[in-house]
């Protein structure tokens, strides 16, 4: 497999010198209150002028409430005209390494307002009372060094950099090449860029991109590693900088890595857009877009503020920024928006934003603006992380790979085998739960700007092998071949290979779930319940729907580790979920009822957790079914029923939700699937809703519910 290292492939004289200290992680289960608290961004619905040109008015869903906002001045933003070019790379970079940004003298931050009556940033710090961290293992190697976040010293300058406005991007899978600074050491302004790529003047409004991936493929032949890929960017709409404490030459870091999510990302455009009519509110107006940037602060730094630029839209000039039940507006480009206030550095916990740009007609300011047009068609959510996993081998007995340097060793490709009379399709943890019996658990890390395109399940699917003479050596070819002729009678999906380990999954990196909705997509592929399989079928018919459902489970875990949490999923993002009437991401969860009798005692956790680009109806939020399952700090972006409560015990706070109109926003008993006593969803923040008063859902007819059951 090729070599991937963890570590960016620049000269030692351009890194900074960055320690590792150990930092003791506290385990992570608080006392809540039982009583659930749901916070709802306030109506939305603007003053609007009768301005000829002005746009159709807005449902109260899509927009934020715009009164009794402070004063500020408005700096415009710099000429397109103006923007850099870029030079054209040769080949694409694979390091890691966040752009580079030199230190900028800014304008200071806008001043929140002192009227009582506006929601604006806290000026004291907020952190509940009880830790959130993951109960990670702080790394014992000293030797171990993984990319540093922040940029290589630049020369201080004081000019007000240009806005990068990226060219256009046709629906190719192939991306732009990563762009190299100048180095002039004697250039004291913002590093210029050279290109031979089209010219900025015009500049698209939208960009089609899928999210590109290896195919997936079960050829034995292949190997994990192929399966993770560095995450390149180019395509994002927006861009984002963010200012910390940190002492120069590392006062600000631009994210290396942000990651975007079109609603209509296939060459057909509008013909197969994903989620119909799920994402269109009241007004008509719909939502399209969703850009992602996560950072890591590192231990010892603060964040202050974040600097948004529009990349391809530069006329929208102002921004809301959403934080739990709070808001703030602020002017794009070189002013910032102040996050000072919402960090802890003594105990400090992730913070999740979600930012839709506006503008304004007539005079004023951002933060001070009548007749506010709001750009629902567009979002842009920016995750700042004090964690950034478990990064190195813990030596605790565990099987640890970090997916980047031995991924083979955790992970396997979906494959085919015999057991007993039953043919049967294994998941991806199949081999290392096999070989490992004994270890105590599983810790998988995918370090943040990596991708893996691969699920991590232990599910399988079994096909009863029909007797016949000469089928079962049929059914063997079929292992080796994948094409000969095997004749099954009947077949068994939702199936797990539970385990006694503990399962860890961490980093700030992303699972891929492309390459299933793709295939989904273009082959018309629905979750296999094989009614129509007659007895003497050959498994040729039904194999490549079976493939895709193992690949759709992108995160699809069983374990019946006597620990606190028996599974831990903190940091990582996982996108693209596929059309499958529950969740991709399954953790001890009855869907798999052949194994539920033995892993619903056993709670699960997510921390820290993001579920984003599931446009489509039916790719649900998490389906945590374990007794005692608890969840602090999630993102999470559906059409369908996005907080399931549907566990005894369960716990879930600090809830931040772009919902679509397929499903509710929580959704109380998972349609009945069990009981619910003393479980609390405390802390839901619903920063996009879309509902409208003629959504019909399973025959109730009217809006859909914000907090409901399903049924009627």
């Amino acid at each position: 497999r090729p070599s991937i290292s963890a570590v960016p492939s620049h000269p030692p004289s351009q890194l900074p010198s960055v320690s590792k200290e150990p930092t003791e992680l506290p385990s992570l289960r608080p006392s809540i209150s039982a009583v659930p608290s749901v916070s709802i961004i306030p109506s939305l619905q603007p003053t609007m002028s009768s301005h000829p040109s002005q746009e159709p008015s807005l449902h109260e869903s899509d927009i934020p409430s715009i009164t009794n906002m402070p004063t500020s001045q408005r700096t415009n933003l710099p000429s397109v005209s103006n923007a850099p070019t870029r030079i054209h790379s040769s080949s694409p970079s694979i390091s890691s390494e966040p752009s580079l940004e030199p230190s900028i003298s800014r304008k200071p931050s806008v001043q929140p307002s002192e009227h009582p009556s506006v929601s604006h940033w806290p000026t004291h710090s907020i952190a509940p009372s009880i830790s959130r961290k993951p109960s990670l293992q702080p790394s014992e190697d000293p030797s171990v060094s993984h990319m540093p976040t922040y940029q290589s010293e630049l020369p201080s300058v004081s000019s007000i950099p240009t806005i990068h406005i990226h060219p256009s991007i046709a629906p190719s899978i192939s991306r732009k090449p990563s762009l190299q600074p100048s180095e002039d050491p004697s250039v004291s302004h913002m590093p210029t860029y050279q290109s031979e790529l089209p010219s900025v003047s015009s500049i698209p409004t939208k960009h089609i991109h899928p999210s590109i991936a290896p195919s997936i493929s079960f050829s034995p032949t292949e190997l994990v590693g192929s399966k993770v890929v560095p995450c390149q960017d180019g395509d994002s709409e927006f861009k984002v900088i963010l200012d910390t404490n940190r002492a120069f030459p590392f006062p600000q870091f631009e994210t290396a890595c942000m990651r975007s999510y079109e609603r209509c990302p296939f060459p057909e455009g509008n013909i197969n857009c994903l989620g119909s009519g799920s994402w269109k509110a009241e007004s008509g107006r719909t939502f399209d877009y969703l850009a992602t940037a996560v950072f890591y602060v590192r231990d010892g730094s603060s964040p202050s503020a974040l600097k948004v630029f529009d990349l391809v839209k530069p006329s929208h000039q102002c921004a809301r920024a959403f934080y739990k039940d709070q808001f703030q507006d602020f002017e794009l480009g070189d002013s910032s928006l102040d996050v000072s206030g919402l960090w802890d550095p003594n105990d400090p916990n992730p913070i999740h934003i979600t930012i839709i740009p506006f503008n304004f007609l007539g005079s004023g300011s951002c933060d001070n603006a009548n007749n506010i047009k709001f750009q629902t068609e567009r979002s842009l959510a920016v995750w700042l992380s004090p964690d950034e996993g478990q990064a190195s081998d813990p030596g605790d007995g565990s099987v640890y790979c970090d997916v980047t340097l031995n991924p083979d060793d955790c992970l396997n490709l979906p494959y085919w085998d015999i057991e007993g009379n039953d043919l049967v399709l294994y998941g991806t943890l199949t081999d290392v739960l096999k070989n490992n019996a004994a270890a105590p658990g599983i810790n998988i890390h995918i370090p943040r700007n990596y991708d893996l395109n691969l699920p991590i399940n232990n599910n399988l699917i079994r096909f009863k092998i029909s007797s016949g003479t000469g089928n079962f050596n049929s059914c063997s070819n079929f292992v080796q071949d994948g094409v000969s002729e095997c004749k099954v009678d009947s077949a068994t999906i939702g199936s797990y290979r539970p385990t006694t380990a503990k399962i860890t999954v961490s980093g700030l990196g992303r699972i891929n779930g492309w390459n299933a909705l793709n295939e989904q997509k273009q082959n018309g592929y629905i979750v296999p319940d094989y009614v129509d399989l007659v007895a003497g079928d050959d498994v040729n018919t039904w194999k490549n729907n079976a493939k895709w459902y193992i690949d759709a489970l992108l995160l699809s875990l069983a374990s019946t580790s006597p620990d606190e949490f028996a599974i831990d999923i903190s940091g990582i993002e996982v996108a693209w979920g596929s059309k499958l009437g529950i969740s991709p991401v399954q953790l001890n969860s009855p869907y798999a009822s052949d194994v539920y009798g033995q892993t619903f005692s056993h709670p699960a956790k997510l921390y820290d957790f993001k579920f984003v680009g599931n446009w489509i109806d039916g790719s649900d939020g998490p389906d945590m079914m374990g007794h005692g399952s608890f969840s602090s700090f999630t993102y999470t972006h559906t059409s369908g029923d996005n907080v399931k409560i549907a566990a005894p015990d369960t716990k879930r706070e600090h809830l931040t939700l772009l919902q679509g109109s397929a499903g509710c926003a929580i959704n109380l008993g998972s349609n009945g699937r069990g009981d619910i006593d003393n479980s609390a969803a405390d802390g839901v923040y619903i920063h996009r809703v879309l509902y409208r008063k003629n959504d019909v859902w399973n025959g109730c007819g009217g809006y859909g519910g914000v907090v409901c059951t399903r049924s009627c």
